[in-house]
């Protein structure tokens, strides 16, 4: 760990180093005068394209100092603030900074503890950075307000490719405002909406436009209070769209063996050009009672000669494959 003094110390080292490209000083507990230490150094770097501090308690004074910088470095395409206590003070004041960040291609901002008027300054933010293809803001309580105002701003961000909002506690109308956004960013391969609350009505909202990001090619549902309905929307897309998909995760949601069945059968159609292998995780999911395991194991026995089915209630294991063994194990 460098912490505040060897932060002080590396100011030096960038003035020999002019043509800096990357610099990493994650988890290094700089601390926000650590932060004004290094902000000297960082002006002389015009060809830093990225930039890594996450982890180094900046709060809002660190973030004031590096939005200062952040104008200063033409060239940079990746920024990691994660994990620096800058709640809405902090976030607000480096939203300023990112504003003359057109070249800004990734953001990494996760628990900041990001809610309310930070979100929407971060937006606003984030709207003038037309190139953006990697945003990351999870486990920040953003809700669906946050949600919302992000959306309407990221509808710009037409290049966007990954999309990270795990643990920002969504619900259904969250998903529906996001819903709105993806119809715009139809280059979208990586969309992480796990431990959320969106439940099969935020599924279905989602599904027309997702159908739309042809390039998507996983899609992480894990503890989303989805069902059977939301598996069987699933399933749909899948068979007629998303056919460069190769991971769905809906463990620890409310799929029973119904809603399993369809997305394990949706890929089993005739298509025209080869479709990549899917994996499907299900731990912790897919309950079932006898009727249901009787079903499920007929379906089984049909496509793999290799699935088992043991006991009267089961849990489909993970990572299941289409058109590999799937092991259903006994509770």
């Amino acid at each position: 760990e460098v912490f505040e003094p060897g932060a002080r110390g590396l100011v030096p080292l960038f003035r020999q180093c002019k043509r800096l490209k990357y610099f990493d000083l994650g988890w290094n507990e700089i601390g926000a005068v650590g932060m004004e230490s290094l902000s000297s150094g960082l002006r002389e770097c015009k060809s830093l394209q990225s930039l890594d501090l996450g982890g180094n308690n900046l709060s809002v004074m660190g973030a004031q100092m590096l939005a200062r910088v952040l104008p200063e470095c033409p060239s940079l395409t990746r920024l990691n603030v994660s994990g620096n206590s800058l709640h809405n003070n902090g976030t607000q004041a480096l939203a300023a900074g990112l504003r003359e960040c057109e070249t800004l291609k990734e953001l990494v901002a996760k628990r900041n503890m990001i809610w309310g008027n930070a979100v929407i300054a971060l937006a606003q933010a984030l709207s003038s950075c037309a190139e953006l293809h990697s945003l990351d803001l999870s486990e920040n309580p953003m809700g669906d307000d946050g949600m919302t105002s992000l959306a309407k701003e990221l509808r710009v961000c037409t290049h966007l490719r990954v999309l990270t909002l795990h643990g920002t506690n969504l619900s259904s109308a969250g998903a529906s405002a996001l819903a709105s956004c993806i119809r715009e960013c139809t280059l979208l391969r990586d969309l992480d909406l796990s431990h959320t609350r969106i439940g099969d009505e935020g599924i279905i909202t989602l599904a027309t436009p997702l159908a739309k990001c042809t390039q998507l090619a996983t899609l992480r549902l894990a503890n989303t209070r989805i069902g059977d309905d939301a598996a069987r929307c699933l399933g749909h897309v899948l068979q007629f769209s998303l056919q460069n998909l190769t991971l769905l995760d809906v463990s620890d949601c409310f799929v029973r063996a119904e809603g399993a069945l369809a997305l394990m059968t949706a890929r089993n159609v005739k298509n025209k050009s080869p479709v990549p292998p899917l994996d499907i995780e299900f731990t912790g999911s897919c309950w079932a009672d006898d009727s249901e395991v009787t079903c499920f194991a007929e379906w089984s026995g049909k496509h793999h000669e290799d699935r088992h089915v043991r006991g009267a209630r089961a849990l489909v294991a993970s990572p299941l494959r289409l058109g590999g063994g799937n092991l259903v194990k006994p509770l």
